[in-house]
């Protein structure tokens, strides 16, 4: 039995390969076939029967159409894009960041729809301020709508951020994962996090992958976009000294909640060794030495040349030791936080009140059947969401 042919653009093939940041080899090997074979489809010299284009579509995410464009696609983001690359490196949008971003914009836009049937009324905070105002009063203005935060230790004090947030109205998604597929880590190298803006139902998503610091510095920076009413998607954290004047007034604002001038004063010693200081106010302030460093240049505490100096070994010490960690933990601890703890108990009361039925809720948190009535059960009992 002869399989049709069909013809694919090569250059398309191509394309997807490079886009899905995967190789020749790796591609050869799901679909089961020599990797001399996919080699022949790029170069034009052969062509794949109808079922393993479906095949090669599929496992490229792309739509099947796309294999026969006469020229690459232009991805374009939902949101605006912030995100701040080396010199170096191209400005790429991800399959992974794409699929993130949909997932998350479809339960945002689902929460709203809720949010509205029962009379939600809009967030005074959202849009208040815009970037003529000053940094220190929108993060003083932030502060206000918070209760006294502990700073016990960095992952208490992120936890106690998230929930005093969420408890504001604004849903907060923590994953270091495309939806709840373990195989697929999101890299930092795409972005960090990124912020929808809207007066009833604002979201924020933080990429997981970070260190503890630095997602604290991202969801202050992601909570500065909603005070001046600013979508968008964000690598923020503070690596460099950004040019881009909304992401530069953003981390200002995140630099002045999390480092108050006045508490600076107290606990700054001018005579004390630079590295010393840096861990010590790391620790005290629960942020990473490099937001310490930038906020002690920006609030001219040391010259330019010290700060450039070790922001370098900074640099060079977080490249070795960032090392690559396996998403795991606890399973019910894990959904809550990459649904978001507000949303998963809003998807619940939902299915308890029998507006939704099991099926859509368990596409909401991207979970079985069997595993959203063990979560009904649990949020159920240890939430009080009832009926």
């Amino acid at each position: 039995m002869v399989r049709t042919k069909v013809k694919i653009n090569p250059e398309i093939l191509k394309w997807a390969i490079q886009w899905n940041d995967t190789s020749i080899e790796l591609l050869a090997g799901s679909l089961k076939v020599p990797r001399e074979k996919v080699i022949a489809w790029i170069k034009g010299k052969e062509y794949p029967s109808f079922r393993k284009a479906q095949n090669i579509a599929s496992k490229l995410r792309i739509p099947f159409g796309y294999l026969f464009l006469k020229a690459p696609p232009k991805i374009a983001l939902p949101l605006p894009d912030f995100r701040v690359f080396p010199e170096e490196r191209e400005q790429v949008i991800s399959p992974d960041l794409l699929e993130v971003m949909y997932d998350v914009m479809r339960k945002q836009d689902w929460l709203k729809e809720r949010r509205l049937e029962e009379s939600f009324k809009p967030l005074e905070f959202i849009g208040k301020f815009d970037t003529h105002t000053s940094p220190t009063k929108v993060a003083e203005d932030i502060r206000r709508y918070l209760p006294e935060l502990k700073r016990r230790s960095f992952g208490s004090y992120l936890k106690e951020l998230v929930s005093a947030f969420e408890d504001l109205g604004i849903t907060i998604f923590r994953s270091g994962i495309v939806k709840n597929n373990t195989h697929r880590r999101i890299s930092l190298k795409d972005f960090r996090g990124f912020v929808i803006v809207d007066e009833i139902a604002p979201a924020i998503f933080i990429n997981t992958n970070d260190a503890k610091s630095a997602q604290i510095f991202t969801l202050l920076h992601e909570i500065a976009h909603l005070w001046i009413g600013q979508s968008g998607v964000v690598n923020v954290y503070p690596i460099k000294v950004v040019e881009e004047k909304v992401e530069w007034y953003c981390n200002k604002v995140a630099a002045s909640f999390l480092i108050p001038e006045e508490e600076l004063d107290e606990h700054w010693n001018p005579d004390e060794d630079i590295q010393n200081a840096l861990e010590r106010l790391s620790l005290h302030f629960k942020v990473s030495r490099m937001v310490i460093l930038i906020r002690l240049f920006n609030t001219n505490r040391i010259n330019e040349n010290l700060f450039y100096s070790i922001r370098e070994e900074i640099l060079k010490s977080y490249n070795e030791q960032k090392k690559k960690r396996k998403p795991g933990g606890n399973s019910f601890a894990n959904i809550m936080a990459r649904n978001s703890t507000s949303f998963v108990k809003e998807v619940i009361s939902a299915l308890n009140e029998g507006k939704i039925y099991y099926k859509e809720a368990a596409g909401l948190l991207n979970v079985s059947l069997y595993t959203i009535e063990t979560i009904r059960k649990r949020v159920t009992d240890e939430f009080r969401v009832l009926p």
